[in-house]
């Protein structure tokens, strides 16, 4: 029992991390919680974001995506991860399931609080981590919308 909570806490930790990571725009810091030939894929792509400097790479590019109504250097975006759950398939092999909320902003100017109109987006998320040599790593992540706030 000890060593499946042991597995739970640390691949639980891994989904929260990443998303933490991708909200900073730390690519590598982010990819460096998948294995070495991890795939992310995002909801609508079929071939996915393959090893870690494909994904850090993409994580990176993050301001580039967000409202063109907002400077770039101001563009940020959260991620609320709920619903976290883990289920080890064998001592090799998890499995996590989380919700993922987006909310996007734009930061506020002389340190005051930025803005947000909220939720734009809820996507279930699906992971399967694998033990490896370095601790326990994300092996696939897939990510498909299910909510979109007009």
């Amino acid at each position: 029992m000890a060593e499946r909570h042991a597995i739970e806490w640390e691949c639980a930790s891994n989904t929260v991390r990443f998303y933490n990571r991708l909200d900073a725009v730390r690519g590598e810091e982010a990819a460096a919680l998948f294995a070495e030939d991890g795939i992310w894929y995002r909801d609508g792509d079929e071939a996915g974001f393959t090893g870690r400097a494909e994904i850090a790479a993409h994580v990176n590019k993050l301001p580039e995506r967000g409202n063109p109504n907002v400077p770039q250097a101001d563009r940020m975006v959260f991620h609320l991860v709920t619903n976290v759950e883990v289920s080890v398939i064998d001592g090799q092999t998890a499995e996590v399931r989380a919700l993922t909320s987006v909310i996007p902003g734009a930061r506020g100017k002389d340190g005051a609080a930025g803005t947000s109109r909220g939720i734009v987006a809820v996507f279930p998320t699906v992971e399967i981590h694998k033990k490896t040599a370095g601790g326990w790593k994300i092996a696939s992540k897939k990510t498909q919308q299910a909510l979109r706030v007009p």
